[in-house]
């Protein structure tokens, strides 16, 4: 990753399909952020938007964890 900003591509993918854990802290850092202020304009309950966000995050994992042999990353 350069220290300009985040740079998802390929090899960011294929870092997180191999659960790379620098790679997962910033995954979640960065979209983390994003989804909570996305959600606490829909979902009023502050525990609700955290299991929401870590939902989000085990699905997106394992839906990468899955793909971990496929051309399309």
């Amino acid at each position: 990753m350069n220290s300009c900003g985040a740079s998802f591509d390929r090899e960011y993918v294929q870092r997180l399909q191999h659960r790379d854990p620098e790679t997962e802290r910033h995954f979640v850092s960065y979209f983390g952020k994003l989804l909570r202020i996305k959600l606490h304009s829909r979902v009023r309950n502050t525990q609700s938007v955290e299991d929401l966000i870590q939902d989000t995050f085990v699905r997106v994992l394992t839906v990468l964890g899955r793909n971990r042999g496929t051309a399309n990353a």
